[in-house]
């Protein structure tokens, strides 16, 4: 039997703490987005509200938790990172769909991709 390749590089310590630094951020944005959610804060209630989507506050900041969770516990962060990829997904077309420029949902996407490349650049080969 011969064995498959595998492509090993090494990262440096700067890179690695950058990218946990950048999935940080968007782990604590979506912690601070469903912490308000979760205690109907009266922006929150009164910007989704205006959505339609304020009857679901209270289940959309469960989701973004549980998310995180995912993400932080190490021995599930790989479904972490996708639950968060494609919950920060259902941003972008929700805030497509209410025609306003999705800027947030894009922003945080592209800060967490960039953090998982920094950290992991082996599982983009």
């Amino acid at each position: 039997m011969s064995k498959i390749p595998t492509m090993t590089t090494e990262i440096s310590k700067g890179r690695r703490i950058t990218g946990w630094v950048l999935n940080g951020l968007v782990a604590a944005a979506l912690f601070m987005s469903a912490i308000g959610k979760i205690s109907g804060a009266e922006q929150m209630q009164e910007v989704m509200g205006e959505t339609g989507i304020g009857d679901y506050l209270v289940l959309l900041g469960t989701i973004e938790i549980l998310c995180v969770l995912l993400f932080v516990i190490p021995k599930s962060r790989s479904i972490g990172a996708l639950a968060i990829i494609a919950y920060l997904g259902g941003v972008i077309s929700f805030e497509w769909s209410q025609t306003s420029a999705p800027f947030a949902g894009i922003l945080l996407s592209v800060l967490f991709w960039v953090g998982l490349y920094l950290r992991e650049p082996g599982r983009f080969r």
